[in-house]
This record gives structure tokens, C-alpha cells and sequence, in this order.
């Protein structure tokens, strides 16, 4: 092992490290004895060196240094040379950062060099800027000139090492990630290797992360499923025909409830166009929900579920909110927060299982339809996901809670679930539209009827997926009561 150990550096990379060294006798050196696997430790900065490089009895360490700091040999004293030692460590430094980044230490002291230069133009250019004789202002012209020179120089260099760094990143791609970019690229146009990777790899990472243990939704009674499927057939039919087609037949509103929720639904829809009420002009949030929007009302009729309307306040999100309240103390008690309001609530006795928001913004990517979409309808739905994980904490991954989105005629659904534990997921069906023309009564409205019991399916499972969890009582606490005399 070697009884001395050079360590050459720019600067520490803590307080507690530069505290365990202690400058030399010489002043040029830090020194720590028992470092490392070293005897002694001898600590050379960068400030040392430059403070010494005009010294003609500069001291063989300090001129290693000067190799180890991105200096050139011809920058050594030349009876310094003679050291064998020296210039073997000298010669094993290079070779090692040759073999990184010898290019880049390379152009670290080209840039000095050229600092050094411009400092000097820049002392003639002021030592002749108040001269008037033509020879100092030819001077100055020139020193000038020469500064610009060098600024063109440095932003070549610069230039230069962005294309390395570009041309280091090109080379990490394989021949697969080739394919797959040429997969993704159009024929006949240039591609944008980098763009086109990354762009790729994004979706596809998307796509996994969307489709791992993907939910479905319990499947539709048969009835149901059954009754839609002959609705298909009377899309021909005009307004009175079908009004009479589906009046005649009667169906029971207990016995026969889903099926008579769909034949009402579409029955009303029927009424709508006959009065001229759609399509719609300027109703409020409150008519839409109240008319167009009442199947998500009426669905739950014959449910444990139940739907509370007008900005109601959710309960889950308040619990959300009040999370860190604590009693007073050294600090006053917070006032409590009340929880956000949503157009239309879904509950049942022990917890919040949905909600729907409703808009009349019409077009695409409103403001309204982001804000509420992308922020305020999330924010709710994880609270009540996290209220409904907190009463069944072992069905974390077999719960997704529903959320409804509603502007103006579009109907979009959304579901927040954990498919890992970890985070929460939402995911969104594609949007469907309530029919705006006669002809489309049956075409646009089965669609909104499957997806519409779907969501109450998907509650009623939540709730038989709370009401499996067992009641455990802690019977390891005991009281005892003394008497006293």
C-alpha cells in the first residue's frame, strides 16, 4: 500500500470533509494523517495551483497537479520533466482521462487560455480608449477585433459540445428501439429520433398503465340486456309510432324495475321532442339535471342507494379536508372545512359511493369541463375512494368508485380505483351525447342506459363489498374498577 495519498479537487464536497484536513507548513498543501488506506493524506487544490504556476521551484506534487487539473505539459517547468516518477503518474493520468473525457478537460482549458487572451485585449482596448494618435486607435481596433474572434471561438466550443451531448444520447438507442421507431414514423418525412422514442414510450407506458388489472363492470341483468337489445330494432320508427310501440306495453315497477326505468327513460325523452324542449336553448344546470339528466335520479328508485341533488355538499371530501385537525393547544383549534359541492350525490347510509357534475359549456376542452372534470370531480372521487378503503381496507384493489361528467348533452364517464395499493387511477369511458333529433332517441340513448345501470351495479357491489367485512372488538383491554374505602 502507499504511504502518501494525493487527492487533487476543484473543491470539497462538504464542510465535514474540508474540516478533516489541515493546511501544510508550506501553505500550499492541506494535509490529514490516516486517511483512506493512506499513512498520510495530502490534499492539493486547484487555487494552490494557479496561486503557483509562474514559480520556477514549483514542488513536484503541485506540478502534478497541474496535469490533473486540465493543464498541458507545455504549462511545466522543464526541469521538472526530469522526474520519472512524475511523469510516469503524469503519463497514467492522462491515459485515465482519456478514457473519459479527455475531450471535454481538453476544451475546459482551451477555454482558459482564451479567457486569458481576451483579458488581455481587453487591457489594450482601455489602455488606448482615451488616445487619439492613429497608431492606438489602429491598436484598438484590432484588440477588438480579436475579442470578437474569441467570443466566436467559445460559442463554437459551446456548439460543439451540445452536438456531443446530442450525439451520446442517439447512441444509447438499439436495434430494437430502432424498430420501434420506425414504426411510429410516417414514410417520406424526416424523423425526430429523440421525439419519436420518447413520445413512443410515453404512450406505451400510458397504455400499460391503464390497462393493468383493468376493472370491469358487473354485467347487466338479463331482462335488461334482453329489452335493449329489441329497443335496436325500432330506430326507423318516427315519434308517434314509437311512443305507441313502447306505451303498449305495460310493466311493473317493482317486479319489473330496470326494464320499466329504460321504458320511462325513453318514453320522457319521447315527450321532450314533442314539446319542443330539445334541443336545448338556454336552460339552467338545474333544468338539464331535473329533465334531461333525470335517469341518473330515477335509477336508483328501487336501490339501498340513494341520490341527493342541488350542490350538495360531500361528506368524504370534508373528511378529507379536516384530516389534520387536532384540538386546540398551543395553537387554536382550525375551523373546520366544509367538504366541495357536487350537482348530484350517490350515498347510502354509511358512505358516499359517487357523484355527478353538470355543465352547460358546449365545444370541446371548456374551462368548466376541465376545471370540474380534470380537478374537482378526481379530488372527490379519491376521497370517497380513500373513505370506502378506510371502512374495508382489505378490498382496496376490488373497489372503484363511478363519477358522472355532464355538459350540456355530452354524458362522459369516469372511475377512480387502486389497481396496486399504491396511488389511484382515473379512467375515462368514451364520451356519449343524449339524442339531439328524433331519429337518434334509440341509437344514443341505449348506450347512456347501459353505462347509467352500469354505475349502480358497480355501487351495489361496493356496498356488498363493505358489508363482508367481519366487526372485530379488541379484547385485550381490561378494566378493573377498585373500591375505594
Amino acid at each position: 500500500l502507499p504511504i502518501i495519498l494525493v487527492i487533487v479537487t476543484k473543491s470539497f464536497s462538504s464542510a465535514d470533509f474540508q474540516r478533516e484536513f489541515t493546511i501544510s507548513r508550506n501553505g500550499l498543501l492541506l494535509e490529514a494523517s490516516c486517511k483512506f488506506w493512506a499513512k498520510k493524506c495530502v490534499l492539493l487544490t486547484a487555487n494552490a495551483v494557479s496561486n503557483h504556476l509562474n514559480q520556477v521551484t514549483l514542488d513536484p506534487i503541485i506540478a502534478l497537479g497541474l496535469f490533473l487539473t486540465c493543464h498541458e505539459l507545455y504549462q511545466i517547468p522543464e526541469h521538472h520533466r526530469s522526474y520519472t516518477a512524475l511523469m510516469l503518474l503524469s503519463s497514467t493520468a492522462k491515459e485515465i482521462l482519456s478514457r473519459e473525457t479527455y475531450q471535454k478537460i481538453k476544451k475546459s482549458s482551451t477555454f482558459h487560455q482564451l479567457n486569458d487572451t481576451k483579458r488581455i485585449f481587453a487591457q489594450i482596448v482601455e489602455e488606448n480608449d482615451n488616445r487619439i494618435d492613429s497608431i492606438n486607435k489602429k491598436t484598438r481596433s484590432c484588440a477588438e477585433k480579436g475579442i470578437l474572434a474569441i467570443e466566436q471561438i467559445q460559442k463554437n466550443l459551446e456548439g460543439d459540445n451540445t452536438r456531443e451531448e446530442n450525439s451520446v444520447t442517439t447512441k444509447i438507442y438499439t436495434t430494437k428501439d430502432a424498430l420501434f421507431i420506425e414504426s411510429l414514423s410516417k414514410p417520406g418525412k424526416n424523423k425526430n429520433w429523440r421525439l419519436t422514442f420518447d413520445k413512443g414510450k410515453a404512450e406505451e407506458e400510458s397504455i400499460e398503465i391503464k390497462s393493468y388489472q383493468l376493472k370491469k363492470f358487473p354485467p347487466l341483468p338479463l331482462e335488461l340486456k334482453e329489452y335493449l337489445q329489441t329497443l335496436l330494432e325500432y330506430t326507423s320508427l318516427d315519434l308517434d309510432t314509437l311512443y305507441c310501440k313502447l306505451s303498449t306495453v305495460r310493466l311493473h315497477p317493482v317486479n319489473d324495475s330496470a326494464k320499466e326505468w329504460a321504458q320511462s327513460t325513453i318514453l320522457n325523452t319521447i315527450k321532450l321532442f314533442m314539446c319542443n324542449y330539445i334541443p336545448l336553448t338556454d336552460q339552467s344546470e338545474g333544468d338539464i339535471i331535473r329533465i334531461i339528466w333525470i335517469l341518473l335520479d330515477t335509477v336508483f328508485d328501487h336501490s339501498t342507494i340513494i341520490s341527493r341533488g342541488g350542490e350538495k355538499s360531500s361528506s368524504a371530501s370534508s373528511d378529507g379536508r379536516n384530516q389534520s385537525r387536532t384540538i386546540a393547544s398551543v395553537d387554536p383549534m382550525a375551523r373546520k372545512l366544509c367538504g366541495r359541492k357536487i350537482d348530484l350525490l350517490f350515498k347510502s347510509a354509511s358512505a358516499e359511493l359517487g357523484c355527478m357534475e353538470c355543465g352547460r359549456s358546449d365545444g370541446v376542452n371548456t374551462t368548466k369541463e376541465m376545471e370540474d372534470g380534470s380537478i374537482k370531480l378526481p379530488k372527490i372521487l379519491k376521497d370517497m375512494f380513500i373513505g370506502l378503503c378506510n371502512f374495508a381496507p382489505s378490498f382496496v384493489n376490488d373497489l372503484a368508485v363511478p363519477g358522472v361528467i355532464t355538459m350540456n348533452s355530452k354524458f362522459t364517464l369516469v372511475t377512480m380505483d387502486s389497481p396496486c395499493g399504491y396511488v389511484c387511477r382515473l379512467s375515462r369511458v368514451k364520451s356519449i351525447y343524449f339524442p339531439s333529433q328524433p331519429f337518434e332517441i334509440i341509437t344514443y340513448l341505449v348506450p347512456i342506459l347501459k353505462q347509467v345501470y352500469s354505475i349502480r351495479l358497480l355501487m351495489e357491489q361496493n356496498l356488498k363489498l363493505m358489508s363482508a367485512v367481519p366487526v372485530d372488538i379488541d379484547e385485550d383491554i381490561s378494566f378493573e374498577v377498585k373500591n375505594k374505602v
